[in-house]
């Protein structure tokens, strides 16, 4: 999504990129993405400002993203969760076992649409 943002909007996008002292690239750092102040881990806000989804619909869609959201947050890196917030709250709009064996049953779809839309 980030990649549709920066695809549609380039100039709303602030990159800060590391040389070494040999003038050779070492890394770069999104510093500013899109014109709103957003959570770039937030995956529900970076598929709004994507315009991947509207405000206020896409309801079983919102739950895999703030799913996701939680996933990318700390469940691939820490034992526990960061904060007592940071649990995901099952919304009901998608079958409980779409979070377990059927993840990507719901994701890809989802997936490939994102990558037809940065395709050039």
């Amino acid at each position: 999504m980030k990649g549709i943002i920066i695809k549609n909007d380039p100039k709303s996008t602030s990159i800060i990129a590391t040389i070494d002292g040999t003038g050779e690239f070492v890394s770069a750092q999104i510093k500013k993405l899109g014109n709103t102040q957003i959570d770039t881990h937030n995956l529900e806000k970076l598929a709004e400002v994507a315009g991947v989804i509207k405000q206020n619909e896409n309801a079983d869609t919102r739950e895999l993203l703030a799913f996701s959201t939680v996933c990318i947050q700390w469940i691939g890196r820490y034992p526990v969760p960061l904060s007592t917030e940071a649990n995901f709250t099952h919304r009901g709009k998608l079958p409980g076992k779409a979070f377990n064996h059927y993840y990507r049953d719901f994701m890809d779809p989802l997936l490939d649409e994102l990558f037809a839309e940065i395709e050039c």
